[in-house]
């Protein structure tokens, strides 16, 4: 089974090995999203059973349901999960832009920064 932590590992090799191939850091991008995503969705719906059941019933919306859902549980976290998912959405799907060596840069410090603080919070359960 793939855990976030794996998602969050391939988009830090990705942006190691990127040799300035966009490919390589839209999809790092992409992958340091992912990680926190699913990181975030897990803390979610073990501490909110409604949230589990909205992400259960919504997949076409989870993003924006578990992003509101972040908004309410600490502001800054949001912050930071909608600066990431914003990321994404520019390297997944705006392929005529350019994309930064340092936007890839930020959307690995705001993985780990999601990812660290959910660490930090289990530990504190």
């Amino acid at each position: 089974m793939i855990e976030p932590d794996d998602f969050y590992n391939l988009a830090v090799s990705l942006y190691k090995d990127h040799q300035a191939c966009e490919e390589y850091i839209r999809t790092a991008i992409n992958r340091a999203y992912y990680a926190a995503y699913h990181a975030w969705r897990n803390f979610a719906a073990s501490k909110d059973q409604s949230i589990a059941e909205k992400i259960e019933n919504t997949r076409k919306l989870m993003h924006k349901v578990l992003i509101e859902w972040i908004r309410k549980y600490d502001s800054a976290m949001f912050t930071h999960i909608k600066t990431l998912y914003d990321l994404r959405t520019k390297a997944d799907y705006e392929i005529k832009d350019n994309i930064t060596l340092n936007e890839v840069e930020d959307a690995l410090n705001l993985s780990k920064v999601l990812l660290d603080y959910l660490k930090g919070s289990e530990l504190n359960v």
